[in-house]
């Protein structure tokens, strides 16, 4: 009967069977939705979530260590860790005009940064139990829970996809200070190094928030 059918998929599901197979469906249907509302903008979309991804990734190590308690909700902070330790470490190096601001550069900064964390993670935790499971402990395996992983990043991703969707429907450069941050943006595409360019006095780097 339909009942008793009913009855088992919720039985499965409270037994995880079908938990992850429902997050892999939401996640295809939240990409499906973003296709709907944002257009060919959604490619542009999944291309900043799959850079934030990496980035979380990188930092998890270090979430682990610092977060590791909080069990799958310091995952949730993976990404701002990875996000902020490889941008300040590629702002320091342009700063100190060590290496040039520029899309390759932070490629190669965000991958031997990830290296050096990994590396250093496995130096701390091979000679802790069995050697099979290094990666597990360097990553906070045990902490997480994987369905709960995928539903934090369908959320993530979700809310991403509306913040741009609204964001989308304001696009006139005028109110508030949209004129300064196109003109920052410009800038810092423009610089070699940081600080950028100041937009307003020639030969001048900017010295204030950017």
């Amino acid at each position: 009967s339909v009942r008793k059918a009913y009855n088992e998929v919720i039985k499965k599901i409270e037994e995880r069977e079908l938990q992850l197979p429902i997050c892999l469906v939401s996640l295809m249907i939240t990409v499906l939705m973003g296709f709907w509302l944002v257009g060919s903008d959604m490619q542009m979309i999944l291309r900043w979530y799959l850079v934030l991804l990496l980035l979380g990734i990188v930092g998890l190590p270090i979430t682990n260590v610092t977060l590791g308690e909080f069990g799958n909700l310091g995952y949730v902070f993976s990404k701002v860790i990875g996000l902020f330790v490889t941008s300040f470490i590629m702002w320091l190096l342009s700063f100190w005009h060590i290496l040039e601001f520029s899309v390759v550069n932070c490629i190669v900064v965000v991958g031997i940064l990830g290296i050096l964390i990994y590396c250093i993670s496995f130096a701390i935790n091979h000679n802790k139990g069995d050697v099979s499971d290094v990666f597990g402990r360097i990553i906070g395996f045990h902490n997480y829970s994987l369905d709960k992983l995928i539903t934090f990043e369908i959320v993530f991703l979700l809310i991403f996809v509306l913040i741009n969707w609204y964001l989308g429907q304001h696009i006139p450069g005028n109110g508030t200070e949209r004129l300064m941050n196109i003109s920052f943006m410009k800038s810092i595409d423009k610089s070699v190094y940081m600080s950028p360019y100041d937009s307003w006095a020639a030969n001048e780097c900017i010295n204030y928030y950017y």
